[in-house]
């Protein structure tokens, strides 16, 4: 992989993504690494003393700065043949990254999953153009999440319409990057054996398409998708959860309160986004 791209606001859980995106750069030959924080301009009035106000000028100094200071942190994290860039911008979050994203050619966003930005990252409307307009996956990492080579996947799908519906050819792609077993887990309430005329015309597909992947499907009963998919992960010994949205409804409800709890907070586990 060419390029990554990961977005830091220098919190604890930010920080955390960044180090686990300087450790994938190993596995997935990463030549540029990007680190970028986008930073907003405190508003000033006639009464606000000018001692207090920072100037634009001033304030790309020391963002540019931080940004220096977690480069070289990561120097000893990243593999030697890995160049670390940096950059800073009082643009929107989304519009720095969407421009970034098209003018590094960068093939992956790593964020960390601190609720606020993630939220406002995946279910704001100027993300819903970034998405539409990159296409980009995004990796979630949890504040606990802790790298580990990649080398079991498992990835939640609903096996509908999967041959118009899941991203064929950039899910291959990523996953022949990691070099990864692919496990695709479908959970449900009235899982039937043997599978009804559709679901087994789903799961047929699903596997001519991903042949080379030789990827394995396991059905799983019950009402919680996401607690049915973490589950089955964390008894898998899995690295990485996989999720494809098909809708931003699925965004919503992966950065909403209760399932934010179950993919981005509680999980352990890192969280790749890929849209269709």
């Amino acid at each position: 992989m060419e390029t990554i791209l990961a977005a830091t606001d220098f919190s604890q859980p930010a920080t955390n993504a960044v180090q686990y995106a300087a450790e994938l750069c190993k596995q997935l030959k990463v030549r540029y690494l990007v680190l970028y924080h986008a930073y907003k301009l405190l508003p000033v009035s006639r009464e606000t003393p000018e001692s207090m106000i920072l100037s634009q000028e001033k304030m790309q100094e020391c963002m540019e700065l931080f940004l220096s200071e977690l480069r070289e942190s990561l120097l000893s994290i990243a593999p030697e043949d890995t160049l670390i860039l940096t950059k800073a911008d009082s643009r929107p979050l989304e519009t720095g990254l969407a421009n970034l994203v098209e003018t590094c050619e960068a093939k992956l966003v790593v964020i960390g999953s601190e609720r606020d930005v993630l939220k406002k990252l995946l279910v704001g409307s100027n993300t819903k153009k970034l998405m539409k307009a990159t296409h980009v996956p995004i990796l979630v990492i949890p504040p606990r999440a802790q790298f580990k080579p990649i080398r079991k996947i498992v990835m939640g799908c609903d096996l509908k319409n999967v041959a118009d519906t899941v991203p064929i050819a950039k899910l291959i792609q990523l996953i022949k990057s990691f070099q990864a077993q692919l496990i695709v887990v479908n959970v449900g309430r009235d899982i039937k054996v043997p599978l009804d005329a559709r679901k087994a015309y789903e799961q047929n597909t699903f596997y001519d398409l991903f042949e080379e992947l030789d990827p394995s499907i396991q059905y799983i009963e019950g009402n919680d998708a996401s607690k049915g998919l973490l589950d089955y992960a964390d008894q898998f010994d899995a690295q990485m959860i996989v999720v494809v949205a098909k809708q931003h409804s699925l965004l919503e409800r992966i950065t909403g309160t209760s399932v934010s709890k179950e993919l981005a907070a509680s999980a352990e586990l890192p969280v790749l986004i890929v849209r269709k």
